[in-house]
């Protein structure tokens, strides 16, 4: 953001990645995993889907319910299709260089998962009575 503030054109958009291209569902597939979830290889078409969110969204919505829908058209529409980023104006335009890898950010994101469950369950462990 900086970089775009100092060397940026006004009213310009900068995209900003860690590297090559990954596929999304590869990508939150990978983000899952450093917190122990898998969310499996199955999936429903873009149309159930779609049609779900619109049948969730009328319901939240007709009944009042408090919260958001399961689903919405705009997770759908965000998750249903692949959006691929391409960081090269900014690398060009702003000289933007990534300083952590896809890589070292997952293990990170992995080892900071680990350290709040070790500090959740030392937490939650009973204190001896002495």
């Amino acid at each position: 953001m900086i970089l775009a503030a100092e060397k940026g054109r006004g009213g310009e958009i900068y995209f900003l990645t860690d590297g090559p291209p990954i596929e999304t569902r590869k990508f939150v597939t990978s983000m899952l995993a450093t917190q122990g979830v898998d969310p499996g290889g199955r999936s429903v078409p873009r149309w159930l889907a779609a049609a779900f969110a619109q049948v969730a969204e009328w319901t939240w919505t007709g009944l009042r319910l408090k919260g958001a829908p399961p689903i919405t058209r705009t997770v759908v529409r965000l998750f249903g299709a692949e959006v691929t980023v391409n960081d090269e104006k900014a690398r060009r335009e702003l000289g933007y260089r990534g300083t952590v890898s896809r890589e070292a950010g997952l293990e990170e994101m992995a080892r900071a998962s680990k350290t709040e469950a070790s500090r959740s369950e030392a937490e939650a462990a009973p204190v001896a009575a002495t």
